[in-house]
């Protein structure tokens, strides 16, 4: 099942400023998320409490948080950035 991916334009921006390495590192992750949604196996997904069907995962300090549509095939990433500002 392929899911169709948006991403808030802050975390565009987020990303920009992001050296090569880290780039790459998000991008393989939402290629992976846009076939299996919730990859546990290959990455630290942890289902967000008291959010619906909202995921976070983590490299290193940086933490990107996601919802899935499931009824429409569609992922909405929330948030890209650091540790200290995704809980805010």
């Amino acid at each position: 099942m392929t899911f169709e991916i948006s991403i808030k334009k802050s975390s565009l921006k987020f990303i920009k400023g992001l050296d090569k390495s880290q780039k790459a590192i998000i991008h393989d992750f939402l290629l992976v998320i846009k076939e299996h949604a919730v990859p546990s196996k290959k990455y630290d997904i942890v289902k967000l409490k008291n959010f619906t069907n909202t995921f976070r995962v983590r490299f290193g300090n940086i933490r990107i948080v996601y919802t899935v549509s499931w009824n429409d095939n569609k992922i909405l990433v929330q948030f890209i950035g650091w540790r200290k500002d995704a809980y805010k």
